[in-house]
């Protein structure tokens, strides 16, 4: 026996080792820290551009059909960016909008970003469509999410054709009115190439920023790359009962019923955590600059892999969103009235899915826990997780060399988009799904879209221009 505990010590020791060995192999890396972005007056002038896309006002709702705004935003574009505008080759598709420059005989490539906004409540430092440029920061609805992006796409292939610039290739220029409800305006421009036998090189996207420690540890300015994005589940779960007055309350009626399945969830989710191969490359990237406790269990995942699928899921709320499959109550609704039992009340699931997860096989997951309680799902849709763009491809490494010249030698993270782009219709035409806005953002501002106070920086203006025009450039060769 003791011979055998020597033996067992010995093997135990030496799997520290190699683990200690691949940890200094991995080595520490001391990231780019901070970005230096001058408030100039060629910034200051974008600053001024990008407002006025703001102001024009461009919410979008699967509710209200009228296009008016949107052409209105269409004739802002043609006056703002007039080379662009006249010399490139112009689709509508009611009131989502593609360009298209003509270039040589390569694989095209295409640039997005949609022109629409979600509503905005009161509350703003700043009226959120007045456009305001304070101190340097515009402001306003749309100004990340996604209008800044656009303005820098626009202004430089603006700056490119007065230059006399001819691309390598065709480059695509969408912008859709009705991507934050998922409507109709990237699914017709997708179809549109797929019906002109337009197979594009890549596309770029919405999706991470550059952002100071992106990962908890990683004390660095990186860039953010999505590789994939998640699919989408919206399902009610249905309690029924006999319902009456509510002077006569009843034991476990619908809405405990619903209670206590919500509450399971909460305190156990179906789902389980997964470090797949493009969270894996994520794991890989950031270790090196992080400290050496962390960087030994990231840099060791052929050993701890199993480890820290379950526990960074339940100590992290990001990684436990990009590991696993999550799902979050979003509606509920009981009776119409102060007293009275519903009948029947529902809460509505939001699942969001990873590409390999089936959506029928993950609902029917959380139905399971719902019958325990007697309640039944109901679909309302789902759609799959996108394909995963190799972070070793062509297309990938190309972008990530125009992000390390244009933003100082920063480092590119793949990483998984935890919500969803317009990105998603193009599949079939595209392999090589980037996504990625190059807009140097602060925390406050990554938190925004969506939220109150939306802002961003003019400084980060020149430099997002100059990486497409340095995008177009290595495309020149």
């Amino acid at each position: 026996m003791q011979w055998v505990l020597i033996v067992l010590g010995c093997a135990i020791l030496a799997v520290l080792g190699v683990c200690v060995v691949r940890t200094i192999i991995c080595g520490k890396r001391k990231p780019v820290c901070t970005l230096e972005q001058k408030t100039d007056a060629r910034a200051l002038r974008y600053g001024d551009k990008l407002a006025k896309l703001i102001r024009c006002e461009t919410v979008s709702s699967k509710d209200d059909p009228s296009r008016d705004k949107f052409y209105k935003f269409q004739d802002l574009i043609a006056e703002e960016f007039p080379h662009l505008h006249a010399a490139c080759e112009k689709h509508d598709f009611n009131g989502s909008l593609l360009y298209k420059w003509k270039g040589g005989p390569g694989q095209p490539i295409m640039l997005m970003a949609h022109m629409d906004v979600v509503a905005a409540a009161d509350g703003w430092e700043h009226p959120p469509f007045a456009g305001e440029v304070v101190d340097g920061v515009v402001w306003g609805r749309g100004t990340l999410d996604t209008k800044g992006t656009l303005f820098s796409i626009l202004q430089s292939v603006d700056e490119m054709i007065e230059a006399g610039v001819t691309p390598s290739c065709d480059v695509y220029i969408a912008s859709s009115c009705s991507e934050e409800y998922g409507g109709e305006g990237g699914p017709m421009t997708a179809a549109f190439l797929k019906e002109n036998g337009v197979q594009l090189k890549f596309l770029i996207d919405e999706g991470g920023v550059i952002l100071h420690e992106p990962v908890p540890g990683a004390d660095g300015v990186f860039a953010m790359i999505g590789v994939l994005e998640k699919g989408c589940a919206d399902v009610h779960f249905v309690a029924r009962g006999n319902g009456g007055h509510s002077s006569v309350p009843k034991k476990n009626d619908t809405v405990a019923r619903l209670a206590k399945f919500v509450l399971a969830i909460e305190k156990k989710s179906p789902f389980k955590g997964e470090i797949y191969p493009a969270l894996a490359e994520m794991l890989r990237r950031i270790a090196p600059t992080m400290k050496f406790s962390t960087r030994f269990f990231y840099a060791n995942l052929w050993l701890f892999k199993p480890l820290l699928e379950r526990v960074l899921p339940e100590v992290n709320p990001n990684f436990s969103a990009m590991s696993r499959n999550t799902i979050a109550f979003t509606r509920m609704q009981g009776s119409n009235g102060n007293n009275i039992l519903p009948q029947e009340a529902w809460v509505n699931a939001n699942i969001r899915l990873l590409g390999n997860s089936d959506p029928a096989e993950s609902v029917a997951k959380v139905a399971a826990v719902a019958k325990k309680f007697g309640v039944e799902p109901e679909y309302d849709h789902a759609t799959a997780g996108s394909p995963v763009t190799s972070s070793e491809c062509d297309s990938f490494k190309l972008v990530e060399q125009a992000i390390s010249e244009q933003f100082g030698g920063i480092q590119a993270i793949p990483y998984p988009v935890l919500g969803g782009t317009d990105s998603r219709n193009y599949v079939d035409v595209c392999d090589n799904i980037i996504r990625f806005c190059p807009l140097y953002v602060n925390r406050q501002q990554f938190n925004a879209p969506h939220g109150m106070n939306e802002n961003l920086n003019a400084s980060a203006l020149p430099d997002a221009v100059d990486f497409y025009k340095k995008l177009i450039a290595k495309l020149n060769g």
